[in-house]
């Protein structure tokens, strides 16, 4: 199978792979440096784009060109939701601090699941002037950074709706951006190399 995404859980402990035919893998990091197969998690019918551990470590995110959103239990009793989020393939997900929020990223819409509500209802956050490749969390929460085709680094407020920061100077699409710890710069990549 081949891999697309590999997501570390914060403790660094075990780490997360998705790709081809829907499949997630949990591989946990042993003490003498090798990895074990932990589990398998199952029920996309497409590829897995995307994986995000909750900040506790309690559950995994998955987002899958299959336009449905994976939320899996990683402690206790293994249960799981699959619901449908997108029109379009989804491409990143990725879980708020307090683990109550989730960000998807299909297309040009970026959405803001409240995780409390069962089934989880989302909100358009955004909408993009061209497709995106990913969006994500600062780590303290508050702003959500967005990139894509469009060649520019979108960075809105996560809980208003005042006008999004819009950072320029790439020439080419912008694969992906993280935050620093103390979510005050942003790092970017982009096909301009």
């Amino acid at each position: 199978q081949r891999i697309v995404r590999l997501a570390f859980n914060h403790k660094g402990t075990r780490f997360a792979s998705g790709g081809d035919g829907g499949i997630v893998n949990i591989w946990e990091m042993t003490a003498d440096g090798q990895m074990k197969l932990e589990r398998q998690l199952e029920g996309h019918n497409r590829i897995v784009y995307s994986v995000s551990f909750s900040a506790d470590d309690s559950q995994l995110a998955t987002a899958s060109y299959d336009g449905r959103i994976g939320l899996f239990s990683l402690t206790g009793e293994q249960k799981q939701l699959l619901f449908e989020a997108h029109q379009g393939e989804l491409v990143s997900v990725s879980f708020d601090k307090s683990g109550k929020n989730l960000l998807s990223t299909s297309d040009r819409l970026i959405k803001l699941w409240d995780l409390d509500k069962q089934p989880p209802i989302g909100k358009t956050l955004a909408t993009a002037n061209d497709d995106l490749t990913w969006s994500s969390f600062s780590p303290d929460g508050t702003l959500v950074a967005s990139g894509g085709r469009e060649m520019v680094v979108t960075v809105h407020a996560s809980q208003s709706s005042s006008e999004p920061l819009r950072l320029t100077g790439h020439e080419s699409t912008v694969f992906k951006a993280n935050f620093s710890p103390d979510s005050r710069q942003l790092a970017t990549v982009s096909a301009d190399m």
